[in-house]
């Protein structure tokens, strides 16, 4: 029988503080204005639903693959499980077994969001194997990642999905991921990760600065040419990038996105405030379909 501390190791392992990652998911259940639907809405929480599985799937398979990394890690050579060796081997592939067959089943209920589902899964399937250790190619590998979520997200619910949306993802989650390794340069060297030994600071530092730009550049295309109505939304976007650099550059012991979100409580108070202003707006004013 499973002791408490394996209990938890095992949870861990899921990595439930990532989970707010799959809000992405539910960005076309807002933008398209269709969370007046209750059956949208359903069809939106159970495809979150589907990914926070997938993804914490994911999360164990990336613990296997980085093992060897993570044990020369400061920090994660005692936080993950399987490196620290709390979890066998072994037991981390019965666990990513048991995972996936959660994954299938789920899949069976929400058929349209497989497309979305298998990309990811091809795509974090390389991500371990390969694309982690090239550099850029890991950046956006991860960035790929949120594409696929907002993906699931349209098909979950049968709407279009904005270009100009799109673009903006994909620039956010290329910040995050940029952002992400240039705090783990910055905390640990780069020896605590094989790829952190081909990047330099100067070149995360582009990277980060480019990709925060063209965020707000495109999220402000977006509102201007598709939904004009939420132009003024742009502020807490703005608010949102200068709080997350400003509390990066302060503490580069948080190295994920998902610990800088859950540490600082005026990010996070900017976010919530950003989706209220976001469902309030096109509550009162519903948008057109996309053509």
């Amino acid at each position: 029988m499973a002791t408490a501390a394996s209990i938890r190791d095992y949870v861990t392992l899921l990595r439930p503080r990532d989970w707010i990652k799959n809000l992405f998911v539910l960005s076309p259940l807002v933008f398209s204005g269709k969370f007046r639907d209750p059956e949208a809405v359903q069809l939106g929480l159970l495809a979150m639903l589907v990914f926070s599985v997938v993804s914490s799937a994911t999360y164990v398979w990336n613990d296997l693959c980085d093992r060897s990394d993570d044990a020369m890690h400061p920090v994660k050579r005692h936080t993950r499980a399987i490196a620290a060796g709390r979890v066998s081997v072994g037991m981390g592939r019965a666990y990513l077994v048991v995972l996936l067959l959660i994954s299938a089943g789920l899949l069976y209920l929400m058929p349209a969001v497989v497309p979305a589902v298998i990309a990811y899964l091809v795509l974090q399937t390389a991500y371990g194997l390969i694309l982690r250790q090239v550099p850029v190619l890991d950046l956006f590998a991860i960035a790929v990642g949120f594409i696929f979520r907002v993906m699931a997200g349209s098909a979950a619910i049968d709407v279009k999905t904005s270009s100009w949306m799109m673009i903006a993802t994909l620039s956010l989650a290329l910040y995050l991921a940029a952002s992400k390794r240039l705090a783990e340069m910055r905390s640990t060297g780069n020896m605590a990760r094989l790829t952190l030994q081909r990047y330099d600071e100067a070149t995360l530092e582009f990277f980060t600065q480019t990709s925060a730009l063209s965020m707000a550049i495109f999220y402000v295309l977006f509102t201007v040419l598709e939904r004009p109505v939420l132009l003024h939304t742009s502020f807490f976007v703005f608010l949102g990038m200068f709080r997350y650099r400003y509390v990066t550059q302060r503490d580069s012991s948080l190295e994920t996105p998902s610990e800088i979100l859950w540490n600082d409580k005026l990010l996070l108070t900017i976010l919530l405030l950003w989706v209220i202003d976001c469902g309030v707006t096109l509550y009162l004013f519903p948008p057109p379909p996309l053509p």
